[in-house]
């Protein structure tokens, strides 16, 4: 008996003694951790944190997430806008360029069906870190001669049946010239646009290249297809500039009566009739003429006088109203200091006009070869200092307007013609005036 009870007790010890033994009991699961929460700010549309680009309506501040599966990178959608452009120098109120048949130009490519808009921007871009404030450039040339032909169906109307209708405008020609105005406006700039060209605009006034029959320029038929055109742009730069605009204008480039009385007078009654149209939309200070080649253009826009007294046939012109001369008086040729001096810059220095503008237009001296034209020089940069540091200190109390003239860079129908000058065309030498004046 007592054997069969150490037996037992030595089992029930091993049983207890030994793992894996008996039955197993699992130990009880550890205690649930509370959940944790974090707050960070969102980017909408990345989902991911947001960085210092991410604009407040597109944030959600301190969204909740479980700890652990919150963002933990930074926004990749938004990032840091491109370093703003350099800030543009100082504009100059006397200081423009005449970019000669960019307008043309423009016309001519868009109805070829190649678009102008990014050249045209970077050329006003440019132009506009020079200083300049204005744009000049030829309306339109309509010459149908080999030389202009590049141009010739790039004008307000449209040619039909080999001549030109003034009854049909033409489309292209109005967007062009808007967008050439807003392009200037956007770089704080303002479009001067001349109006008219002596000689080149001629060809489409004779009755050979109209429908209408007209048959001169200088007749009272084609004053009203003038007028209306006058009308026209001076409406366009309106839209675009605001209907109380004052634009400024030159109405015709290098009239010229060469020595003939007649036309001497015809050339004076024409600008007083088109000059008097547009100063009902503009003031005197803001009316050009080219007096190149001829005096008359201005005769009855100075005092009634000796001055405003046909040499030839004694007539008095002149009008009391502009006895100040308020409008500007341009003088082309001028772009080496031997072309200001020739062009009578000291003259003009000691005149009764209080103010004058200087074109490098038509220059025919200096280093710089236009083209490879012989006949076409400008000063080149160190030239055009000295011409314009001589204005600057030998102008008096007068106010010099200077007008730089890149020698026409558009009379090739190649648009890549234009964009490598644009590119390479030397604009320190358009930066002088600033230079010069700063």
């Amino acid at each position: 008996m007592k054997t069969k009870f150490t037996f037992l007790l030595l089992f029930a010890f091993l049983f207890i003694a030994c793992p894996g033994s008996g039955p197993i009991i699992d130990p009880p699961d550890p205690p649930i951790p509370p959940v944790q929460y974090v707050y960070v700010d969102t980017c909408i549309d990345s989902q991911e944190m947001r960085n210092t680009y991410c604009p407040d309506d597109r944030i959600e501040f301190n969204k909740k997430y479980v700890e652990g599966i919150e963002p933990l990178t930074w926004c990749s959608f938004h990032k840091k806008p491109p370093d703003p452009p350099d800030p543009f120098p100082p504009k100059y109120e006397t200081y423009s360029i005449n970019w000669i048949g960019l307008l043309p130009w423009m016309v001519m490519q868009e109805m070829s069906g190649y678009d102008v808009d990014e050249d045209i921007e970077t050329l006003i871009e440019k132009s506009r870190r020079t200083g300049a404030s204005y744009i000049h450039s030829f309306c339109w040339i309509g010459d149908p001669g080999p030389e202009n032909s590049y141009s010739q169906f790039a004008i307000p109307w449209l040619w039909v049946d080999g001549k030109v209708d003034f009854t049909k405008p033409n489309p292209e020609y109005e967007l062009q010239f808007k967008f050439l105005a807003e392009t200037c406006k956007k770089y704080d700039m303002e479009f001067r646009p001349i109006f008219f060209m002596a000689r080149y605009n001629y060809y489409v006034f004779r009755p050979q290249y109209n429908h209408q029959g007209i048959r001169d320029f200088y007749t009272k038929e084609a004053k009203v297809i003038q007028k209306k055109f006058i009308s026209d742009c001076i409406e366009w730069l309106k839209e675009v500039e605001g209907q109380n605009y004052k634009p400024t204008v030159l109405l015709i480039n290098e009239p010229d009566h060469h020595g003939v009385d007649e036309i001497a007078h015809e050339i004076a009654n024409w600008h007083e009739e088109i000059g008097d149209y547009v100063l009902q939309w503009t003031t005197p200070d803001r009316l050009w003429f080219d007096a190149s080649h001829s005096e008359y253009v201005h005769a009855y826009f100075i005092e009634v006088g000796p001055a405003s007294v046909c040499p030839k046939c004694g007539l008095q012109m002149g009008r009391d109203e502009f006895a100040s001369r308020p409008c500007i008086s341009e003088s082309h040729g001028s772009s080496t200091l031997e072309g200001f001096l020739d062009n009578g810059f000291d003259m003009w220095a000691g005149s009764a006009w209080t103010h004058g503008a200087f074109n490098e237009d038509g220059s025919g001296s200096g280093s710089k070869l236009c083209d490879g034209i012989p006949a076409f020089r400008q000063a080149n940069t160190e030239e055009y200092t000295i011409a314009l540091t001589y204005g600057r200190d030998n102008k008096k109390n007068k106010r010099l307007y200077i007008v730089a003239f890149p020698f026409d860079p558009i009379q090739n129908k190649r648009e890549n013609y234009f964009k490598a000058f644009v590119l390479t065309y030397d604009w320190e030498r358009l930066n002088v005036y600033s230079v010069v004046n700063r």
